[in-house]
């Protein structure tokens, strides 16, 4: 069990877990010289094999209220120190209000420095915290009055925190390793090491794991769990790693960095959170305030951006997303805390509710709502509510990251929710089956129309259905689930145009002794084709009539008319494009019509058409004299 200590400075919290423990947590010869601790200090008493007490001994000056933060963030009980002699301080009032905000609802409280004051002074201090604490949601395990000098109620106390200790809960260890970095330093022979509070899952001597945000590979070499070297480390311990990997060094890893078993994660700059501003604030949290940021051992600044009524008054929550200036690391259920832009006051904090928040529509009445149904603490329902409420899908891989959880662990999530799942590019996008029968609704029916209107044309461009559906998604979405509902046979896929399979827009038996004979002949006359006279000559056909049955090649994409007289095949069409293609990847800042003209083999007059041809259709896009590539074409397929 890690127990956290809490309470102003000089209020004998370092003395305290020194009587408890024997060690002596103040690790800087500063703080020795001082007598004030300014950093972290860890101390770790043994119950038994199985159950330890971890302290971790935080300062008390304002100064220093990062490293209390950073001190607190994965805790299993507060120990609230107050002296006997100065009552409640105002630091005693806000490391209260920081273990409450960071989910540490648990506390025994410690009246210190009990041998210089009488007995009624220490009852009125034991009561004055009793009254502070029941305005706040801490739990308040026992109270001792205690003397670190005298030894008065510490062995009470230690066998206390030992009983709790044994009936504290282990931590699930379900999830992906997570351990939040507080401390980075470099051992003789040993190489870097890191230390922290392990929030989740469990570690193995020899596993890989990930240095974030940063996404620095490592390989665990060694480690200690409460001061004991060790093979494996679970949620809820103290940790330190020996890490050893090509790009790691100590000015490169430091305090706010996460290890983690979540290989391939995405850092964020902007989350959406609940935010509880503090009751004893004089005044609204306003949109767009600037604060110093904490959550786990990190520290950034950033922005709140509240997403209702835009303020949020003192003792009231809201949602909000905040929007740091670095990049950093968090998941579902993350506590964190706001303090002023001088850094000088805690404001609030709250719980993450979705690390990777949309840039755009954040304050919508959809988003909102779908918020209020996240940050239950059940990964399962978390799904089924984005399923539900995210039109563009669930992101597989960050609701993964998000919620801190193992491929298979996703993957079941998944199945149970029925959910369908599609393929844009390299991401893979979850659907609720009502959601994605409404795409496929929209879809067939776009497809119906089309057919209806123009039964002579196989079917519609991807760029053509994505725009006549009009569903509101962007386009890789659109390809996304049109590539999974032709994989289905809801639709069909034919020389690179979309229909209903049942749709056959087939040739006639004179248009295919047509197309017949005109493929033969431009396969044959190879670049550049024929002028269309000269193919309506061979034919024995007038040109205008030729150039109307022609048209209907050109619907059907067997043949594309990039000049008014002259016909190209639509596979010559895809050659000259990966010809373009090449010379943009040489020319990067675009190429001219003579160098398209020199690598195409056509004349000037007709590499410009061409050219003008790429623009209208939206490949290439002119730039004074140059040309550079608009899209990126998929080859196209027969």
């Amino acid at each position: 069990m890690i127990i956290a200590t809490a309470g102003h400075v000089d209020h004998g919290k370092s003395t305290l877990v020194r009587a408890l423990t024997g060690v002596d947590p103040d690790r800087w010869a500063e703080e020795k010289a001082r007598g004030l601790t300014i950093d972290l200090g860890f101390a770790y008493e043994t119950i038994d094999d199985d159950v330890a007490l971890g302290f971790v001994d935080v300062p008390g000056h304002i100064r220093f209220i990062n490293n209390m933060l950073a001190g607190v963030a994965a805790v299993d009980l507060g120990l609230l120190v107050v002296a006997a002699d100065d009552g409640i301080m105002p630091q005693t009032v806000e490391h209260v209000a920081i273990l409450d905000l960071l989910g540490v609802h648990r506390v025994v409280v410690a009246v210190t420095k009990t041998d210089r004051v009488d007995s009624v002074r220490v009852a009125e201090v034991s009561a004055a915290v009793a009254t502070h604490l029941a305005t706040t949601r801490l739990e308040v395990l026992d109270t001792f009055a205690v003397s670190g000098e005298t030894g008065e109620g510490i062995d009470s106390l230690k066998e206390a925190l030992q009983l709790f200790a044994i009936d504290c809960a282990p931590r699930a260890t379900d999830g992906a390793f997570r351990l939040a970095v507080d401390r980075s330093f470099s051992l003789r022979g040993a190489g870097l090491v890191v230390t922290g509070s392990v929030f989740a899952g469990t570690l193995t001597v020899g596993d890989e794991v990930s240095l974030l945000p940063q996404g620095i590979r490592a390989r665990v070499r060694g480690l200690h769990r409460q001061d004991t070297a060790a093979e494996q480390g679970y949620a809820g311990d103290r940790c330190a790693i020996n890490l050893v990997g090509p790009d790691l060094d100590r000015d490169t890893v430091h305090r706010g960095n996460w290890v983690s078993g979540q290989l391939d994660t995405e850092p964020t700059r902007r989350f959406d959170a609940d935010l509880l501003v503090l009751a004893h604030e004089a005044g609204a949290l306003k949109h767009w305030t600037p604060v110093h940021l904490h959550t786990g051992a990190n520290h950034v600044m950033a922005r709140v951006a509240v997403l209702e009524d835009g303020a949020i008054e003192p003792g009231g929550t809201g949602l909000v997303q905040l929007l740091c200036q670095t990049p950093l690391n968090v998941c579902v259920g993350d506590r964190y805390i706001v303090r002023d832009q001088s850094g000088a006051r805690t404001l609030g904090g709250g719980a993450v509710l979705d690390p990777y928040a949309p840039a755009r529509g954040r304050a919508r009445e959809e988003r909102v709502a779908l918020l209020r149904d996240l940050g239950n603490g059940n990964p399962a329902a978390d799904l089924r509510a984005m399923l539900n409420g995210s039109p563009r899908g669930v992101d597989i891989a960050r609701f993964r990251w998000s919620h801190n959880l193992r491929e298979d662990s996703v993957g079941q999530l998944l199945t149970e929710a029925g959910a369908v799942r599609v393929r844009a590019g390299a991401t893979a996008i979850a659907y609720s089956p009502a959601r994605f029968a409404a795409v496929e609704e929209r879809l067939t029916a776009t497809l119906g129309d089309a057919h209806e209107r123009e039964p002579h044309v196989q079917g519609l461009s991807a760029e053509a259905l994505h725009a006549a559906s009009e569903l509101g998604l962007p386009r890789r979405l659109t390809d996304a689930l049109v590539s999974a509902l032709c994989d289905a046979g809801t639709i069909a896929r034919t020389s690179g145009l979309i229909h209903l399979p049942d749709h056959d827009a087939s040739l006639s038996k004179a248009e295919t002794r047509l197309w017949d004979d005109v493929e033969t002949r431009l396969r044959e006359a190879g670049l550049p084709p024929p002028l269309t006279a000269d193919l309506a000559k061979a034919l024995d056909m007038p040109p205008k009539e030729l150039d109307k049955k022609l048209a209907r090649l050109v619907h059907l994409k067997l043949l594309a008319r990039p000049a008014k007289n002259r016909y190209f095949l639509t596979e010559s069409i895809r050659d000259l494009e990966a010809r373009a293609r090449t010379l943009a990847e040489e020319y990067p800042a675009g190429f001219d019509a003579r160098t398209f003209r020199d690598v195409s083999g056509l004349g000037r007059n007709l590499a410009i058409e061409l050219l003008e041809y790429f623009d209208r259709t939206g490949f290439t896009r002119r730039v004074g004299d140059l040309r550079v590539l608009q899209v990126q074409r998929l080859p196209h397929r027969a």
